[in-house]
């Protein structure tokens, strides 16, 4: 992402199509999209229009108003300037204590004066996405064609329902590219913080199953509290400080291995709604249980990722930091099968409104109508060097019933590090 302003309209619309179904699953280029969330629509600053929405409030009109999905990614952002800098120190490690070192036998201690210098890693965000929209609303229309003031209410009520609607749901289209790109980025760029379960299933309990036969009956139940709780585990471990959990980077031959921890506060968990809702139903309905969701400061069931006729899958041609830290394009579309959930720090996936407003103009004199123009830029940011864990409903290690007597030293003891380099 350049320090430009980018035309966002049509990448909006193509998700926004694949969210509600008018498309299939088709890769979305998100490279020039990403670098992160925002508010809802509020209906509009001019003050005339501002006063009929509130006393179309006091009515009850046949159309409903939408929500936007992940409205808890966003942030704060400043209106002016197009550069966000980011600053992380890494730790020193310790020193020998100089009181207690015997100066015949112990190194010359370094003195009271030695400077030290910190290690502080930057990073940048910079661009914004922007794009507007606008109804026309006719004056000759509001004067002749209704026969009552219910009338006059019921039809501004469902232009501007109706026009906040489309809003709300391309800020939900713009965040679920958001956090598509990061689920893409991640599965790219982070592989060791990608959980495939029935992989983690069979190397802790020696059952393996496959995308095919981990639903049926006789396996489900325990696969299902067993990743309960492993995913439970994940996010207990990233309570601790510690620089794993995510992407570290080295620059110029310098490796910054950055501490981070995140509080249950501060973690995201978001699952795939139709499995949670069949965890519930068939083994128990407090395997995620209400205790645990409490805790967490932002938790959501999402009912599909990106296609709402695709909904396991996310596919994308993400942009992503690589392990010098620079920002990099991926050369084709990645596609991510079966996603389950993810769980991230607050600062891994943001989106900051930088600018919006709603305007009014006057009244076109030959035709009779007038426009409310909304406008809206905001920054999509990703950050790697955070904890985040993605988890699938993935199966990649070989079955041992099918292995060849040529290889009988394979077995479930083999480690994180050689069963990752077999995706």
């Amino acid at each position: 992402m350049n320090m430009t302003i980018n035309q966002a309209a049509s990448i909006f619309n193509a998700v926004a199509a694949q969210a509600t179904g008018r498309s299939d699953l088709a890769a979305v280029d998100a490279t020039n999209f990403v670098s992160v969330a925002e508010t809802v629509l509020r209906t509009g600053t001019d003050p005339i229009m501002n006063a009929i929405s509130q006393v179309l409030t006091r009515t009850i009109f046949s159309i409903r108003p939408y929500y936007r999905k992940f409205a808890n990614l966003r942030e704060e952002a400043d209106t002016y300037g197009n550069h966000v800098r980011k600053l992380t120190v890494c730790d020193k490690d310790g020193v020998d204590n100089s009181a207690y070192l015997v100066a015949s036998a112990d190194p010359a201690p370094t003195t009271q004066w030695t400077y030290r210098k910190n290690q502080v890693l930057q990073t940048n965000y910079y661009g914004q996405d922007t794009y507007s929209d606008y109804i026309s609303i006719d004056v000759m229309q509001l004067n002749t064609a209704f026969q009552s003031l219910e009338s006059f209410r019921q039809y501004i009520s469902m232009l501007i329902q109706n026009f906040s609607d489309r809003i709300e749901q391309r800020m939900e289209a713009a965040a679920r590219l958001t956090l598509c790109n990061f689920i893409a980025a991640k599965y790219t760029a982070d592989t060791d913080n990608v959980y495939s379960l029935l992989s983690e299933y069979y190397l802790a309990t020696g059952k393996y199953l496959t995308e095919e036969t981990y639903a049926d009956p006789a396996n489900y139940p325990d696969f299902c509290k067993w990743a309960a709780g492993f995913i439970q585990t994940i996010s207990d471990r990233f309570t601790e400080r510690t620089v794993a959990n995510h992407m570290n980077v080295t620059i110029d031959g310098v490796a910054f291995n950055i501490p981070r921890h995140t509080p249950k506060s501060e973690q995201h968990l978001y699952l795939y709604a139709p499995e949670i809702n069949q965890v519930q139903t068939r083994v128990l309905s407090d395997v995620f249980n209400q205790e645990y969701i409490k805790s967490i400061g932002d938790f959501e069931k999402v009912n599909y990722w990106q296609s709402y006729s695709t909904p396991t899958d996310v596919y994308v041609k993400p942009t992503y930091i690589n392990a010098a830290g620079e920002q990099t394009a991926a050369v084709s579309a990645v596609r991510v099968y079966n996603v389950f959930g993810i769980l991230f720090d607050t600062e891994a996936i943001g989106i900051a409104n930088v600018y919006e407003d709603m305007r009014t103009t006057p009244v076109e004199a030959s035709q009779l109508f007038y426009n409310q123009w909304y406008h809206l830029n905001q920054g999509y940011r990703n950050d790697l060097t955070e904890n985040a864990a993605l988890f699938l409903i993935h199966q990649h290690l070989p079955d041992p019933d099918a292995q060849s007597d040529a290889d009988p030293e394979t077995n479930v003891s083999e480690t994180r590090s050689t069963k990752k380099s077999s995706k």
